[in-house]
């Protein structure tokens, strides 16, 4: 999927994706991840970049929720990694483990 190009599905996908993970956890935090990427969702494209970014300790509980599961490709997956790997914002980070 061009996500770029088709933003209302990647969002469809996003909230099935919720949906599918609201009925089955049980756990009350993970309820609140859900919740929360739903309103991250709802603000827009750039609230979500934002949220996938976040390199703070609550960005990366989120994204043990994070609703986006599908939405790429194997090859574009593996070049989104490799482009975050050879793109290193603050000059102190090595390759990103996966």
């Amino acid at each position: 999927m061009a996500v770029e190009r088709d933003v209302p599905a990647a969002c469809r996908l996003a909230e099935q994706n919720l949906d599918r993970a609201a009925a089955i956890v049980v756990d009350n935090v993970a309820h609140e991840w859900i919740e929360e990427w739903r309103r991250v969702i709802d603000r827009g494209p750039r609230a979500v970049r934002r949220t996938l970014l976040d390199t703070s300790e609550h960005g990366n509980d989120l994204r043990q929720m994070a609703p986006f599961a599908g939405l790429l490709s194997e090859g574009e997956r593996a070049a989104a990694l490799a482009a975050t790997d050879a793109f290193d914002v603050s000059g102190q980070l090595g390759p990103m483990s996966r």
